[in-house]
């Protein structure tokens, strides 16, 4: 999907934030798959990676993984 908007970007780092690991789940892994790169998803993606969640840092690595091959 390559580079996101700006909008939808910012709109998944708030999901970032959501009470509700399924969001929190989902949210990383859109991120990953639209391939945006920037520091602030990368850094918001690096702090899932303690989240309390598994599913929620498994996501949150794929993501991170996933950014250089979009």
């Amino acid at each position: 999907l390559g580079n996101a908007s700006s909008k939808v970007v910012q709109g998944l780092l708030r999901l970032l934030q959501d009470p509700q690991a399924d969001v929190r789940y989902s949210a990383a892994g859109a991120l990953g798959r639209l391939g945006n790169a920037s520091s602030a998803v990368v850094q918001r993606l690096m702090g899932l990676l303690q989240d309390p969640q598994a599913n929620v840092r498994a996501s949150a690595a794929y993501a991170l993984g996933s950014l250089d091959n979009a």
